[in-house]
C-alpha cells in the first residue's frame, strides 16, 4: 500500500493535524474529554461521540480514503460488505472469529501520535 498518497502522512506536528481536520486542539481535547456521552443497551456500554468529534472523525475518514487499498481489504471500504469479505474467503481452510473487547476505549492519544509519527 502506498501511504505517500495520504495527507496525514506528511504530519509531522500536532498543529499540522489539527490544520488538517480543520480543527484545534481545544475544539480536541474538548470533543475527547467533556462531553462523551455513554448508554447501556443490557449487552454493551456504546459510546456516542459529540458533533465535534464526528466532524473530527469524518474529516480524518476523508484523509485515509486518499488511500489505495489492497483488494483483501473490506472493512470500512465504500461499495465492499461483510459478504464480499465471505466470499473472497470461501475456499480457506480456517476461520478466525475475532470480538476485540473495549478495542475504542483503549486507543488513546499517544498511540495514534506514534502510529502518524507525530511529536
Amino acid at each position: 500500500m502506498d501511504y505517500k498518497n495520504c495527507e496525514l502522512y506528511k504530519i509531522k506536528r500536532k498543529r499540522d493535524l489539527y490544520a488538517l481536520l480543520h480543527t484545534d486542539e481545544n475544539k480536541v481535547n474538548d470533543a475527547l474529554y467533556k462531553y462523551k456521552v455513554c448508554i447501556k443497551d443490557g449487552k454493551r456500554l456504546l459510546e456516542k461521540p459529540c458533533e465535534e468529534l464526528k466532524k473530527i472523525q469524518r474529516n480524518m475518514l476523508y484523509k485515509l480514503y486518499q488511500l489505495n487499498f489492497p483488494n483483501y481489504v473490506f472493512s470500512g471500504i465504500k461499495g465492499k460488505s461483510a459478504f464480499d469479505n465471505a466470499i473472497y474467503h470461501i475456499n480457506c481452510r480456517y476461520m478466525l472469529k475475532l470480538d476485540m473487547s473495549k478495542f475504542f476505549p483503549n486507543i488513546i492519544e499517544i498511540k495514534c501520535m506514534n502510529f502518524l509519527n507525530i511529536n
